[in-house]
């Protein structure tokens, strides 16, 4: 790989993504220069930069190169948020900070990434792409417990008929207006099953299977890890995720030091969704801003707030959360503000002709 190369991959990423900069360059040495990355402004808090971040991270690990780069400042003009924020953003696509331990002194750039080993072929199959060969040799996980049937799972029966051969399995732990949800033992623990009771539930699985396989969004670690999903449909009938205890107002004073409300108030306030008072200016400059620093929980969900078409109010239920992997963690993200205003927000009526 040259800098030739480099830079129509750079030119490609930009276009795809309509990022406002993307410039790589290549040392002797053969690191990876990030230089540039910006985002329009009326594109920001859409997780493109993290996109381009991971296409960047992906080319690193198949030629096998480390990407070095040094952290801005805060900048409007650029979108360059603070130089906190931007070090636990890198930090969850593998880079180090370069001092103490993980000091480089033969480089001046704060930050760098070493590349992650790839899996080595047999000789037998290097002519194989390795998505192929990955297809013809390993055992695939199955989605739900291999004594179900699939097809009486799948969208052509009626909904009805689905939770009644759920419930004949599974014991039910969980109902709402679109889903049920199923404890389902699956390779000796528990997990979840959530299966649509009716169009609403389609839509809500849609969205949280698109959202909980979101590789930027599974890295903040703030939302249940979802194992599967109904693939063979256009909108699966149901999805498949690890099972999380019950949250109590404790594990919030101990992940957060405050309440699940105010969290949320937190968080929202740090994303920049609304303008803050002069008290909560206050509250962002004595705690929130070290908050964000130095909690990654509370970083993760500020990234959640900021970069997707979410609704936070239902964040603020304490049913809405749950335990796993020590920590709490969002259980149901079903909902975007398209699917609130369009299938549950009450519509104005409409004025009556005389």
């Amino acid at each position: 790989m040259d800098n030739n190369t480099l830079d129509q991959f750079a030119n490609q990423i930009k276009n795809e993504l309509g990022l406002k900069e993307f410039r790589l360059y290549q040392r002797n040495n053969g690191d990876i220069k990030l230089d540039m990355i910006a985002v329009p402004k009326e594109s920001r808090k859409m997780g493109l930069g993290g996109k381009a971040m991971q296409a960047l991270c992906d080319l690193a690990d198949r030629e096998g190169r480390r990407i070095i780069l040094t952290v801005g400042q805060r900048d409007d003009k650029w979108g360059t948020t603070s130089a906190a924020r931007l070090y636990e953003f890198y930090k969850r696509f593998g880079f180090v900070q370069n001092k103490g331990r993980n000091k480089d002194f033969a480089i001046t750039e704060s930050m760098y990434r070493n590349p992650k080993p790839q899996p080595k072929l047999r000789e037998s199959v290097k002519e194989l792409s390795f998505k192929k060969f990955l297809i013809e040799n390993t055992i695939t996980e199955m989605p739900i417990p291999a004594d179900w049937d699939k097809d009486k799972m799948g969208g052509r029966n009626s909904f009805a008929s689905k939770i009644r051969y759920a419930k004949e399995r599974a014991q039910q732990v969980g109902t709402g207006s679109s889903r049920v949800a199923f404890v389902v033992p699956y390779e000796g623990r528990n997990t979840v099953l959530k299966v649509a009771k009716n169009a609403k539930g389609l839509h809500q699985n849609e969205y949280e299977a698109e959202k909980l396989g979101d590789w930027y969004l599974k890295g903040l670690g703030i939302t249940i890890p979802m194992i599967d999903y109904d693939e063979d449909d256009n909108q699966p009938s149901w999805i498949h995720t690890e099972f999380a205890t019950k949250a109590k107002p404790s594990d919030f004073m101990k992940a957060f030091g405050m309440p699940v409300e105010k969290v949320i108030d937190a968080a929202e306030l740090m994303a920049g969704k609304r303008r803050p008072s002069v008290e909560e200016r206050k509250w962002m400059d004595d705690t929130l801003n070290d908050m964000l620093e130095n909690n990654e929980l509370f970083s993760g969900l500020v990234d959640l707030i900021g970069n997707y078409d979410i609704p936070v109010m239902d964040f603020k239920r304490l049913a809405n959360w749950g335990i796993y992997d020590g920590h709490p963690v969002i259980i149901d993200l079903g909902l975007s503000n398209d699917i609130w205003q369009n299938l549950y927000a009450k519509k104005p009526e409409k004025p009556r002709r005389w």
